[in-house]
């Protein structure tokens, strides 16, 4: 669909594990004609190319990325004797920690003349093409917003699982949905040091106009968010994601709980691991060591958090799966009176992390217009 030319436009990011989410907010448009797109995650075309790769010796430069399935077949492959050579941003994608970088058996240097990869998950020039196709133009982009998940810089005894949660998620617990933006802004320039975030905005400042605004979020987190959008009463809103499970807890506009686990964790065995822990954050039962103990984050609850008469939102590409142990067990572990819905933007489960930092973002521009929608589930 051609949006024709000469309209001012937004380009959105949401880089997950699985996939790369697209959206392109214009003035003037209505948000139900916003184009979007849902592509496989640079992470995993990584991935694919280095599963193909048969040298001896690997060079990798560029930007710090996420790790994920990419980090997983790089480790397999230095197991059989792989050399792995990479610039200290390159090498950040796999760990923070050098010593552990060195454990591995990745070599790190200050630069490299030659490279055999060069990282870089946001591939604009692929965004821009599709802005192209769309009828939209470079010259008339406002700003750029990227949704990516970020453990922070730990230090070298503090587990990236815990820092995560201790240095950035608990930060968001009590506050106002509109005064993340600002939580978010201060952990950037603070003692959580997200090295990918910081990269994206570097590469952001690098590649694109002056004047051009730049943003980054949390993916996780911003889900909920828009998962819950229109904040009314008390919500929880659970996004399934590819790599992360998380459950937000609003009381209308504030934060009062988050939840978070690892998807593949809380899908196995039937879900008996989520069920069990999500019924003690509904209660406020749930303790920290309880999370953190079976390899999720952790928890954390706002002074005042009483959930009762809550209702509870599902999102993300897994909440199908999600769906299937639910609702055969929704009743015996006390959820019967519990009204459970799911959420989509713009048309999809993938988008609603875009339309959480369009909830963020929209005070600044009015070519934002969000469109999620919450349905029953039965």
């Amino acid at each position: 669909m051609s949006m024709g030319v000469n309209k001012h436009w937004k380009l959105y990011l949401d880089l997950g594990a699985g996939t790369d989410d697209v959206l392109m907010s214009i003035k003037g448009v209505e948000a139900k004609d916003y184009p979007h797109a849902v592509l496989v995650s640079s992470n995993r075309r990584f991935a694919d190319w280095l599963d193909r790769w048969d040298y001896e010796e690997l060079r990798l430069a560029g930007n710090t990325i996420s790790g994920g399935k990419f980090k997983k077949v790089l480790v397999r492959k230095m197991e059989k004797g792989l050399k792995v050579v990479a610039t200290s941003d390159a090498a950040k994608s796999f760990s923070d920690k050098f010593s552990r970088l060195k454990e591995w058996g990745i070599e790190v240097v200050s630069d490299l003349e030659e490279f055999d990869l060069w990282l870089d998950e946001l591939k604009l020039y692929e965004k821009f093409e599709l802005a192209a196709q769309n009828g939209l133009e470079v010259d008339n982009l406002v700003g750029v917003v990227v949704l990516a998940q970020d453990h922070g810089a730990a230090p070298e005894d503090v587990s990236d699982r815990r820092w995560r949660f201790d240095e950035f998620l608990s930060f968001c617990v009590g506050k106002k949905v509109a005064d993340v933006r600002k939580v978010i802004a201060e952990v950037v320039d603070g003692n959580f040091r997200p090295t990918r975030a910081m990269s994206i905005l570097r590469q952001l400042d690098a590649e694109l106009a002056p004047g051009v605004e730049k943003s980054w979020y949390d993916t996780s987190l911003m889900a909920c968010i828009g998962a819950a959008w229109p904040f009314d009463g008390r919500r929880i809103a659970v996004n399934f994601g590819n790599g992360h499970t998380i459950a937000v807890a609003f009381e209308d506009d504030v934060i009062v709980g988050i939840y978070e686990h690892h998807t593949k964790k809380v899908l196995a065995e039937d879900g008996k691991l989520f069920m069990g822990q999500f019924s003690r954050f509904i209660s406020g039962e749930l303790e920290f060591n309880e999370v953190f103990d079976t390899r999720g984050h952790g928890v954390c609850y706002a002074d005042k958090y009483d959930m009762s008469g809550v209702e509870v939102i599902l999102t993300g590409p897994n909440w199908r799966k999600a769906w299937e142990f639910l609702k055969s067990n929704w009743e015996d572990f006390g959820f019967g009176s519990v009204l459970l819905k799911v959420a989509v933007a713009f048309g999809s489960e993938f988008l609603t992390g875009i339309a959480g930092a369009m909830i963020l973002e929209r005070g600044d521009w009015d070519g934002d217009k969000v469109d999620v929608r919450q349905y029953h589930l039965s």
